[in-house]
Formats: structure tokens, C-alpha cells, sequence
């Protein structure tokens, strides 16, 4: 059965082949360590789980890579409001988040690079930038032309020439830009109000790396200028997806209509679950495309669905000594329904199916 994976960027469910022959590079936007994950942060990371044990039960091997944003507006703001170091305010989030994802029980990925770990490497994707044409220089910042790049915006389905500026911009209202709509890629200067928290030398002088940059340069570190597929929340769809896409193919060249772009979404709030396994199975019940309201009402509903997933489980391990076709044939339903992008169902919705009839 080929696997098929919906594609933001096309909008359609495609055929899915990787670059490398049985090896997927998937990069996974994680999060930013100003404050502790919440369980709709981590219905996203349960997805990208799953999604990563199945393409290496289908016989994958997968380098999946994952970013820590210790550097950006709200980490700066948080240690300005504590009094504290950059660190001071990232390290004890990021060991929180860590516990979290291993009470999850979810897989440990290749790499988790930290942004303060990889400015070298964003300097160097903006001077290739700067070369190519595509950026300007004012007051010491550095930013992206978007009317430079035929086709910006594609993922969002935006029209450039109506654009304004939304979303999450890092304070972008406090740099000098020729054009709104463009985006910062380093932002020049000590700014009073920051200080030293997170400042840096570079060719333009000191300053700190946009968010945008941050993921582009750290997955072209670790797996290369092509990518497989890219993951992340539906609320980072525009700018930032939008965006990282702008940098990538301007630096290197390439399109990434090839490549398959898979947003979750978060759950809106959070019950009070019991246990690791219900969170993973309520955070599969739906879709992963589909917003979850995870709010009192709903708890009764994931609970049970959780207890049939588990009494299933017991009773397909039971059966393990036992005919192979009583052990293989729910497997083969749940794993079928993620191979077709989970078409009319979840994998968890298949799991509560094959339990109720039997």
C-alpha cells in the first residue's frame, strides 16, 4: 500500500516518496521554552509520534529533528519580567518539557537543536541571502524582500500585494522596514529595553536572529537543503511556515512543492486525564487536521475511548500465542487509516471501531 500524506502546500493528499531511498528527513517545529508545553502543545507532539513510529514500522528509517526556541520575544520578555538570564528562564522549562515528553511516553528524536546553540549557522543562511539578492539592510537589521521571491505566500494562499502585517512579527514594529509586509532576519542593535539578554557580533553589527530564521538554519544543518516533511500547528501555517519556506528556497534554489507539509492542530483547552495513555488516545481520536475542544464535556467521551483502546491492546497481546490472522487484522485497520492520510477517520477512531464490534 503506498503511503499518502496531505500536503499544505498543494492542499491535495499525495503519494509520498522521500529524496533518499527508505530514509525521511522530517523536521518538527518545537517549542518555545519561555513556559511550560500544555497538553494542546503536546496533541501536536503526539501526532508527529505517531506519525514518526508508523513510517518506521512501514520500514523507514527516520531522522526527525526538532528546534528549542530559547531566543525570541516572549523567552527575552519573560527573563526582563524575572530578572534573569536568558538561561535562567529556558533551562528549567526545557527539563519540564523534556519530563513531560518522556511521562508521554514518545519516542526520543535525533536531534533537539537550541537556537542559542546555532546563530553561527543563521548568520552564515543570511549573508547566502544577502548574496542571492534578497534582503536590505537599515539601522543595523537585516530583512526579507517578499516581492523578491515570485510565489511568497503560497502556502497561506495569500496575495502578497494585499498583505498586512499579522500574526506573531517579534516586535517587528520596533525596526525601520522599507516595506511592511517584509519580515526581519536579524535585528540590529542592544535595544534598551533588552540589554544584554541576547545579543550577538555579526557582519552587521550586534544583534540577535529573527524567529523565522531560526528553524530554516537549524534544519538545513542537520538534514541538508531538502527536506521530506515538515510539521508543525496550524496556527504557525503564516507567517512563520510561510516564511521559513521563503528563506529555504531562496537560499538554496529549490521549490518545496514536492514536499509534503503536515499541520496539526492543538486541542483549545485541557481535561484532567488520568494517565499517559489517555492523552495519547484522546490526541488521536480526531483527525490531526481536526481542532479539538478538550473541555469538561468531552473528558467522559476520551476516557472511555481510552479504556476500550487499552482493553483491545490486553486482548490482541492475549491472543499473541495464538492464529495469526486474530492477531494481525486490527493492527492492519489502524495502520491503514495513517497510510491514507487517516481519510475518514483517526487511527484511534479505527483502534474505538475494531473494539466495538468485536
Amino acid at each position: 500500500m503506498a503511503l499518502r500524506l496531505h500536503n499544505t502546500l498543494t492542499r491535495t493528499v499525495e503519494e509520498f516518496e522521500p529524496v533518499e531511498d527508505r530514509h525521511v528527513r522530517m523536521y518538527t517545529c518545537g517549542p518555545t521554552v519561555y513556559d511550560r508545553a500544555h497538553i494542546g502543545n503536546f496533541r501536536a507532539f503526539t501526532w508527529e509520534d505517531l506519525l514518526r513510529r508508523y513510517l518506521k514500522w512501514r520500514g523507514y528509517r527516520v531522522t526527525q529533528v526538532m528546534n528549542l526556541t530559547d531566543v525570541d520575544d516572549r523567552t527575552i520578555q519573560a527573563a526582563i519580567d524575572r530578572g534573569l538570564s536568558l538561561d535562567q528562564v529556558t533551562a528549567p522549562v526545557t527539563r519540564s518539557f523534556f519530563e513531560d515528553w518522556e511521562t508521554l511516553g514518545l519516542e526520543t528524536v535525533e536531534q533537539n537543536p537550541r537556537a542559542t546553540e546555532h546563530v553561527p549557522q543563521m548568520i552564515d543562511l543570511v549573508r547566502r541571502l544577502e548574496q542571492g539578492g534578497f534582503t536590505y539592510e537599515k539601522d543595523g537589521s537585516v530583512y526579507f524582500a517578499i516581492d523578491r521571491l515570485p510565489g511568497y505566500g503560497r502556502l497561506a494562499n495569500i496575495d502578497p500585494d494585499a498583505l498586512r502585517p499579522a500574526g506573531r512579527v517579534e516586535g517587528d514594529e520596533n525596526y525601520s522596514k522599507e516595506n511592511p509586509r517584509d519580515f526581519v532576519l536579524w535585528k540590529g542593535g542592544a535595544r534598551s529595553h533588552e540589554g544584554d539578554i541576547a545579543v550577538w557580533d555579526s557582519p552587521w553589527g550586534p544583534g540577535r536572529p529573527g524567529w523565522h530564521l531560526e528553524c530554516s538554519a537549524m534544519a538545513m544543518e542537520y538534514l541538508g537543503e531538502t527536506l521530506d516533511i515538515h510539521t508543525g500547528g496550524v496556527d504557525n501555517i503564516f507567517p512563520h511556515h510561510v516564511n521559513e519556506i521563503a528563506q529555504s528556497e531562496a537560499a538554496t534554489g529549490r521549490s518545496r512543492d514536492g514536499k509534503a507539509i503536515l499541520q496539526l492542530v492543538a486541542a483549545r483547552r485541557a481535561p484532567a486525564f488520568r494517565g499517559r495513555e489517555d492523552v495519547q488516545v484522546t490526541g488521536q481520536l480526531l483527525h490531526c487536521r481536526v481542532t479539538a475542544e478538550s473541555g469538561p464535556s468531552s473528558v467522559g467521551h476520551s476516557l472511555s475511548a481510552s479504556q476500550r483502546a487499552l482493553s483491545l491492546a490486553a486482548q490482541l497481546h492475549a491472543r499473541r500465542p495464538e492464529g495469526r490472522g486474530t492477531r494481525r487484522r486490527t493492527p492492519v485497520r489502524a495502520t491503514a487509516a495513517i497510510g491514507r492520510d487517516a481519510g475518514r477517520g483517526s487511527p484511534g477512531h479505527r483502534l474505538g471501531e475494531s473494539r466495538r464490534s468485536g
